[in-house]
């Protein structure tokens, strides 16, 4: 999965779900009343945009595009995108797109020995549907540089995606990632909490180790720069992890958090209520309404 949000600040967005609004539909924020307030740091504007009734934001699914987004956005704007380990990607691409079933129909291939026919086999694979789009780096395919083909090009487009986006979140350090988007975009505990409720599962989508690596080295001949723009963006989210204070009993905290409020959601509690949470390294609450688990 690939998804990018972008995000005017300074400002906030409380609803986590937001949907992507049309260009006429994108608002200004008032740069007087931020200028008098005479502001130096990000998260100072929270004080004073109570007039601001409407944020600018959009939330996409889609393939990134810096100058067709930059056109849209108020500047300055944040990107937030989203990365998976290279392998666990594509196996969720195989599934999806069902090559299980494509190989087996064409070459007679049992069920749970597809995925490593198809990596030992893709030179020679032909007339199958998409075969071409798995051989692409599809991460970042959907980052945008399906047209570019050399090492030096692709190397310095990653390098300016690492540059450009203000926080790439990576699911493997999925809480992690929530834990810095919340410091770095001044949001509340609130605005990050998650509940998990359509985990699949499908015949290759194990943690095995000594099964993954193997394929881990077929996969790389096919999606080389997909590792690159991985470990890059694992490295961008470390250094700002190790740039927030207190980082540690953050996440242990957000954690609990999560469990709980995920509890709750759970419960027969009334629609209508609202679980108060202590946040006890910093002696705050985080207020949580029932009506934001959804159904």
């Amino acid at each position: 999965m690939f998804f990018n949000f972008l995000y005017n600040h300074p400002g906030e967005v409380n609803n986590r779900a937001v949907k992507p609004p049309l260009p006429s539909q994108l608002l200004t924020f008032d740069k007087e009343l931020l200028t008098k307030a005479n502001v130096s740091h990000r998260c100072e504007p929270r004080k004073h945009i109570a007039m601001v009734k409407t944020h600018k934001a959009m939330a996409l699914h889609t393939i990134y595009n810096y100058e067709a987004w930059s056109s849209l956005m108020e500047h300055p704007f944040d990107l937030i995108g989203l990365v998976r380990e290279p392998l666990a990607q594509f196996k969720s691409f195989f599934n999806y797109y069902k090559f299980t079933t494509k190989l087996q129909y064409k070459f007679n291939v049992e069920e749970d020995k597809t995925l490593d026919f198809f990596l030992n086999n893709f030179h020679n694979l032909t007339g199958i549907e998409r075969t071409t789009a798995a051989l692409k780096n599809l991460m970042l395919f959907d980052f945008g540089a399906g047209e570019l083909s050399s090492s030096s090009e692709l190397n310095t487009y990653i390098d300016q995606i690492i540059q450009n986006f203000t926080v790439i979140m990576v699911q493997d350090y999925f809480e992690e990632s929530l834990v810095v988007l919340k410091n770095v975009l001044c949001w509340d505990w609130s605005d990050v909490f998650f509940l998990q409720k359509n985990r699949g599962h499908y015949v290759f989508d194990n943690q095995n180790e000594e099964l993954n690596r193997p394929r881990r080295v077929q996969h790389r001949k096919l999606s080389p720069f997909d590792y690159v723009l991985f470990q890059k963006s694992v490295k961008k989210l470390k250094a700002q992890i190790r740039s927030i204070r207190n980082f540690d009993d953050q996440l242990s905290e957000f954690r609990k958090m999560n469990y709980l409020a995920a509890k709750w959601c759970s419960s027969s509690a009334e629609s209508n209520t609202t679980l108060r949470l202590s946040v006890e390294f910093d002696n705050s609450f985080v207020e949580f309404p029932k009506a934001v688990c959804g159904n």
